[in-house]
């Protein structure tokens, strides 16, 4: 459920081994619906928004360094 915090908790640990592996920013092809989600973690927007299947989706990009706390900061 989302009240728990599943979903964020596995994309940092996504985001974790695919910095810890040597990426320097990571993508995410991500439904506008969830755009929020993910800018919470600290994704930002880095393409017009397109459709896939249908759906609207966003292309977002996060760097180590503007990876979000859970407590809101940096």
């Amino acid at each position: 459920k989302r009240k728990y915090g599943y979903g964020d908790f596995i994309v940092r640990a996504l985001l974790d081994r695919g910095f810890q592996g040597g990426a320097d920013r990571i993508y995410v092809g991500a439904r506008t619906s969830l755009q929020k989600f993910y800018s919470g973690i600290g994704f930002e927007a880095c393409s017009e928004v397109y459709e896939e299947q249908g759906i609207h989706h966003v292309m977002m990009v996060i760097t180590p360094f503007t990876i979000r706390s859970k407590c809101g900061g940096h």
